[in-house]
Formats: structure tokens, C-alpha cells, sequence
């Protein structure tokens, strides 16, 4: 903050140091009232600039504030989900619903503001990860959205029987001390666990839509 002066507004000498005469010899007592009234209205506009500026920093200094709290919001957390089908119905380990799936998916980030990362199909449910941007729909709008669509899909190309999807569903938020890459590397291997496939990489129904980041 800029130091305001203590001295008073009538200074002997400053006008005449202004004009290079040296000190100024006032006639009357007139003259010295108008002088000081002159000096007294100039602290007082010098006052008033310094003031705006120092108001005009502080109000910079909050817009800063406010927008490092947008960012901080920005960074949206990853969530583990796990959905089954009604009554444990095996469909999903088909090409047309991953299609389905993926598709919907893809189309979420610019729907919804929500991305999905890596995602794997099993026969009567799947897992997948996801984050949200700041225009986002809630968590349980978005799953009732896709879910939703994506049953109407499947009962209006394949003649399924509804439901398709349970009601609810398995949401974990990923904490930073967790690591993303650890939880997808133990959900890859539930085809292996099942007996389903001996490599991970083998199993068809499984992918990445977004590259998700914990950072």
C-alpha cells in the first residue's frame, strides 16, 4: 500500500520549490487562506486516488481469490461404479450392448458433462470410472439418464424384457491417497477370476473412452 504523507497540506516552501524562486512572499492574509485552500483540495484529491487504487487492489485481490476457488472446483474426484442388471440377467457380455454402452458413454461428456474412463462388462454387471466437469448434471441424474437410454436401446433393438437395470447401484469416490490405476487393475481381472478368460487383455468387453487423471 502506497504511505499516505503526514504532512499537512500547507507546506512553506512547496510552491515556491515548484517554481524554482524559493520561498513565496504572501501579501496578505488572503493570499495565505487561498494558498492553503488550493494545497488542501490537491491532499485531498491525492487522498481520494491513493484510496481508489488501494480499494481497486483489494477488489483485484478477491477476483483472484474467488478464481482459484472456480479452479479448486474444477478438479472434480474420480467415482468407481458398479451396476448390475435386474435379476442378474446375463446380457451384457454381448458386442451390441457394449456398442450401446460405449456409445451413450462417449456422447455423456458433451450431454452431461461426464467422462468415463476405463470401463469392463461382465455378464450380469460392469464397473467403470468416471468424473464430472463443472457443468455437470448430479451423479444420480446422469446414472438414471444413461441407464435409462440405454435399456430403451436394448428393449426396442433386441425385444428384451424390462427392466434391464437394477434400481441401484455401487458409487465409490476415489480418495488421492488411492491409486486409480491399482483399482483398474484389480477390476480387469474378475474375467480371469471367473474363469471366463487366462489373460486379461483376452476378455472383448472392456475399454477406455477418457483418459481420467487423479492429479
Amino acid at each position: 500500500m502506497p504511505a499516505l504523507s503526514n504532512q499537512g497540506p500547507c507546506v512553506a516552501g512547496t510552491t515556491g520549490r515548484k517554481s524554482g524562486v524559493g520561498s513565496p512572499r504572501l501579501q496578505n492574509g488572503t493570499e495565505m487562506e487561498a494558498a492553503c485552500a488550493t494545497l488542501r483540495s490537491k491532499a485531498f484529491a491525492t487522498k481520494h486516488e491513493t484510496s481508489g487504487r488501494n480499494c481497486e487492489k483489494m477488489m483485484v485481490k478477491k477476483s483472484h481469490q474467488h478464481l482459484a476457488h472456480v479452479t479448486a472446483f474444477a478438479a472434480s474426484p474420480i467415482v468407481f461404479l458398479t451396476v448390475t442388471t435386474y435379476k442378474r440377467q446375463l446380457i451384457l457380455n454381448t458386442d451390441w450392448v457394449h456398442d450401446i454402452l460405449h456409445s451413450i458413454w462417449k456422447s455423456s461428456a458433451e450431454l452431461n458433462d461426464w467422462y468415463v474412463g476405463d470401463y469392463l462388462l461382465m455378464p450380469d454387471h460392469l464397473h467403470c470410472f468416471a468424473c464430472c466437469g463443472r457443468k455437470s448434471v448430479s451423479l444420480k441424474q446422469w446414472m438414471k439418464m444413461w441407464k435409462s437410454l440405454s435399456a430403451r436401446q436394448m428393449i426396442r433393438l433386441h425385444n428384451l424384457k424390462p427392466p434391464i437395470w437394477q434400481a441401484d447401484y455401487f458409487d465409490r469416490y476415489l480418495r488421492s491417497s488411492e491409486s486409480y490405476a491399482d483399482k483398474w487393475n484389480y477390476v480387469k481381472l474378475n474375467p480371469v477370476r471367473a474363469g471366463m478368460v487366462k489373460d486379461a487383455h483376452d476378455w472383448p468387453f472392456q475399454g477406455r473412452i477418457y483418459a481420467l487423471s487423479m492429479s
